[in-house]
């Protein structure tokens, strides 16, 4: 005998009953899933949170170093007051060797790291620690107290001195056996040419060479005097023989603008390994030198000789020995 099939509706029942367990184990499996997720994502936060932690540690760390260990100049280890922090290098310099270095310099005088813009600043926290130091003492050091003496007369003297910075070095000709010497004024960023007490730039309102020559080394087939630049950035430049033993010998005299009451100046350029190197030099006008619509123009004779102050870095490449700076 057949055996009666369920009645419709149970069979209805049945197919719901199994489809809900379905959708019941679907809901349990997405929402373990999302469980997972999350919770993979707050080991991630963690893991971030803690590295941060341990960066900030370091940096906290590194910082208290800084303010506990510097005590003197990086440069001229002298005591500090009014530190100035290099933002790149970390190196720590007085007043006197701002004024003489990063003011004109793009470099750290210390490691000649890159300086970028902004990024020469007074370390005011090191400044308040270092006050604090020297408030606790029965008297202020006889040195510290010779160096803020010396500090202020260095920044008064740049405040009545006007002065200009020139550029110079070598740079490849493109084959082993030539390089170009080069000389050029540096100008500021709104386009002056001299710098003249805290802030005040003075463009001159022409060229302030009238002319660079070349000397110190065995002329070739090229022009010995130039009375216009003649280079990428207004730069006088000039071929110059490398020897056998890459040994680059020169010397390229600037002579100014007959307005402008200056003698000669001689930059003499010497490599030993042919590569490629650029130096500053900070040139400080005499006080009676005279630029146009400024006043009376001494006679040549009453300027003294020489009349220039210049100073310059080391000859070796830029990287190698960092620029000396004034002083």
């Amino acid at each position: 005998r057949a055996a009666s099939s369920p009645p419709v509706g149970a069979r209805m029942r049945g197919a719901s009953s199994s489809s809900s367990g379905i959708d019941d184990a679907a809901r349990r499996s997405i929402m373990r899933a999302k469980q997972a997720a999350k919770e993979e994502e707050i080991v991630k936060v963690d893991a971030h949170f803690r590295a941060l932690r341990s960066e900030a540690y370091l940096q906290l760390r590194s910082r208290q170093q800084e303010l506990t260990k510097q005590l003197t100049c990086a440069r001229c280890s002298n005591p500090l007051f009014d530190p100035t922090r290099l933002a790149g290098c970390r190196h720590v310099l007085c007043p006197i060797c701002v004024e003489a270095t990063v003011l004109y310099f793009a470099e750290c005088p210390v490691c000649a790291a890159a300086l970028d813009e902004g990024s020469v600043a007074e370390d005011q926290t090191l400044a308040q620690l270092m006050r604090m130091r020297y408030n606790t003492l029965k008297a202020q050091p006889m040195m510290l107290s010779e160096h803020r003496a010396k500090g202020e007369a260095v920044r008064r003297e740049r405040e009545r001195a006007t002065r200009l910075v020139l550029e110079f070095g070598i740079v490849t000709g493109g084959v082993d056996t030539s390089a170009v010497a080069f000389v050029r004024v540096v100008r500021n960023a709104d386009g002056s040419t001299l710098r003249k007490g805290m802030s005040s730039k003075t463009n001159f309102g022409g060229e302030l060479v009238a002319s660079v020559s070349l000397g110190g080394t065995s002329l070739g087939p090229f022009q010995p005097m130039l009375s216009a630049p003649n280079a990428q950035g207004g730069a006088y430049g000039f071929p110059v023989p490398v020897s056998r033993s890459h040994e680059v010998r020169c010397k390229l005299t600037v002579k100014w603008n007959e307005q402008v009451f200056m003698n000669p100046l001689e930059l003499h350029i010497s490599t030993s390994d042919g590569e490629p190197f650029k130096r500053r030099a900070v040139i400080q006008m005499p006080q009676g030198a005279a630029i146009v619509g400024g006043g009376n123009s001494p006679h040549p004779d009453r300027l003294g000789r020489p009349p220039l102050a210049a100073a310059a870095g080391r000859s070796p490449p830029l990287g190698r020995s960092p620029m000396r700076g004034i002083g």
